[in-house]
């Protein structure tokens, strides 16, 4: 069985009607002139070759820096520059560089370390604590809800938490809702 469905009758406009007006108002805007070509200021500085680049002052793009921004040393910086003092002494200071280098990372491990085992405290704490909440609150206490905070190890450990209690009154019962306030206090 072959089912055809007709198209609907509507007259599609393929004139564009609008060219006659976006001419019109073409020829009505404000002609923009062409740009003038600027000739480079005193300011302004050339391209130049690598080589003139690492002469200018204030360039220190190979130098080695440290974690608070400043130039980590200036023997590295004079030794790129093409001034090297001491070639033995490089050496020694590299080593010297590693060496505080790993004295902070093992420095940053601990104290990621000590942060962690402080978060799993306060995680532990806090899940007690809020869990005595919910148990002497009885039927009218509601499950925890906890607060996170993520450690340095991405975990999430709860810092804080609260637990709802229902302190409406009953109605029509006088000492039921006196019972009730009994055991939320």
């Amino acid at each position: 069985m072959n089912i055809v469905t007709p198209f609907p009758s509507i007259n599609i406009n393929t004139a564009n009607v609008y060219t006659e007006t976006a001419r019109r108002d073409n020829q009505l805007r404000e002609v923009i002139p062409a740009p003038a070509s600027s000739s480079a200021s005193n300011t302004e500085t050339k391209a130049q070759s690598d080589a003139e680049k690492a002469k200018l002052p204030g360039s220190s793009d190979g130098a080695t820096y440290n974690a608070t921004g400043k130039i980590a040393d200036e023997k590295s910086v004079q030794q790129r520059d093409g001034n090297p003092e001491n070639p033995e002494g490089t050496e020694q200071e590299s080593e010297a560089i590693e060496k505080k280098e790993s004295e902070q990372e093992e420095l940053q491990l601990e104290q990621e370390q000590q942060q962690i085992t402080e978060l799993k405290a306060r995680d532990t704490e806090v899940r007690i604590h809020e869990q005595a909440h919910a148990s002497v609150g009885g039927q009218y206490a509601g499950s925890p809800s906890y607060e996170y905070q993520r450690g340095p190890d991405g975990t999430n450990y709860a810092v804080g938490g609260e637990v709802q209690i229902d302190v409406s009154e009953i109605p029509g019962d006088p000492q039921a809702t006196i019972d009730k306030m009994q055991t939320v206090r």
